[in-house]
């Protein structure tokens, strides 16, 4: 009798091994497929090292399954052939089936994170449409913008054009983030929100403003709020909330082109900083370049110091770049330490990125001589170079 419920339990232990906590099992299926194999990667961070995971299983007789380690829900990519899915699995069993007319309706089953994505989809894809149809058409008409010149007598006409469909893209858009919104509110033990990157998209974009995002974080579950991009929604959230208007300035020191350390903390009390973040494939930027120029030979004398914060992850193109827009003139920097180890997926808490967003270039922050952030700027126009301008005029006198 010993023995008996000694082999019930030895099995029941080997049934449950994958579907417990730390692991997963993933059974698919898939109809009509020519390829042999299908493969499972998804991004996670080890040892403060983003890595990027994949597994190839063999598809026999149309079935595939995956086991694994996993501590918490993942977005995941799924490739069969030339059918590309995106998934959301968990240390939990789950099954799927992959139709053959209609890959992308595949059944999922088992993972709570898929079943929310699916329930907000049914809620959005009708919007979604409609939004993808007015980017395919903003994105012809850049391509026409780009084949011909500014004094083009069509070149006025499309940009008018560009900015109306735009206007209808962006009120689409609101649409899906109130449904979203209504949905993050609702369900604070989902991972799918910060998983998808809805969320981060929509403060990004300032669908949601930054302190009804920081609500809608808190609101969230302690589980949520402290998995791998968890933390990674409350770090973007919290270096933007240090960058606002009124704010002392983050310290940050860091090597420059040349290899001098330069810390901001150095000029507080002599000068006023503009920071300027840049890189040299974003033709934003470039176009800010001349006033920034303009601005450091009328001030800079008087105390006006630039720094300029590259986001290249090529240093040999961020250097060319600095030659041929001629700004060697102020202190040039990285938004990394080192180029090399960003690029191999390295974090480091000292790199400016960390303390400062990046998400969206050229960004221009005027920091008085306390420290604190007086001026920001989150892309290039005229009308900014002109608040530039009279910003420092009434600094530094005309």
């Amino acid at each position: 009798m010993k023995k008996s419920i000694l082999l019930i339990v030895c099995l029941m232990i080997m049934t449950n091994a994958f579907s417990a906590p730390g692991h997963f099992v993933l059974k698919g299926k898939i109809e009509g497929t020519t390829s042999d194999k299908v493969v499972l990667s998804y991004i996670t961070c080890l040892n403060n090292k983003w890595a990027f995971l994949n597994d190839t299983a063999i598809i026999q007789k149309g079935d595939f399954q995956f086991k694994g380690k996993l501590q918490e829900p993942v977005e995941a990519k799924l490739e069969i052939g030339k059918i590309n899915l995106t998934i959301y699995i968990e240390p939990t069993k789950m099954e799927m089936i992959v139709p053959q007319d209609d890959p992308s309706n595949f059944n999922f089953k088992g993972s709570k994170t898929q079943d929310d994505a699916k329930e907000l989809d049914s809620k959005t894809q009708y919007l979604y449409i409609q939004y993808t149809k007015h980017s395919n058409q903003i994105q012809n008409i850049f391509h026409q913008l780009n084949s011909i010149s500014e004094d083009n007598p069509n070149y006025k006409r499309l940009i008018i054009e560009k900015e109306a469909i735009a206007s209808k893209r962006d009120s689409i858009y609101k649409l899906i983030s109130k449904i979203n919104v209504d949905f993050y509110r609702l369900n604070p033990n989902s991972y799918y929100p910060i998983l998808s990157n809805n969320f981060l998209m929509e403060l990004s974009q300032k669908y949601i403003q930054l302190d009804i995002g920081r609500v809608l974080f808190n609101n969230m579950s302690e589980r949520v709020q402290n998995s791998l991009m968890g933390k990674e929604t409350n770090k973007y959230i919290t270096i933007h909330e240090n960058v606002q208007v009124g704010k002392v300035a983050p310290d940050f020191t860091t090597p420059d082109m040349n290899g001098k350390m330069i810390r901001l903390f150095n000029y507080r009390g002599g000068n006023y900083v503009l920071l300027d973040f840049w890189a040299s494939w974003c033709s934003p930027c470039i176009r800010g370049l001349p006033q920034m120029r303009e601005l450091y030979k009328k001030y800079h004398n008087k105390g006006l110091q630039i720094i300029g914060i590259s986001c290249d992850r090529s240093k040999k193109d961020w250097i060319e770049a600095i030659e041929k827009h001629q700004i060697s003139i102020w202190p040039e920097v990285s938004v990394v330490q080192d180029l090399e180890k960003a690029s191999q997926g390295y974090n480091s808490d000292e790199d400016i990125r960390s303390k400062y967003p990046i998400d969206g270039i050229p960004k221009y922050l005027l920091i008085d001589k306390t420290g604190k952030i007086i001026g920001k700027w989150d892309s290039y126009s005229e009308q900014n170079e002109q608040e530039q301008d009279k910003m420092m005029a009434d600094i530094f006198g005309k």
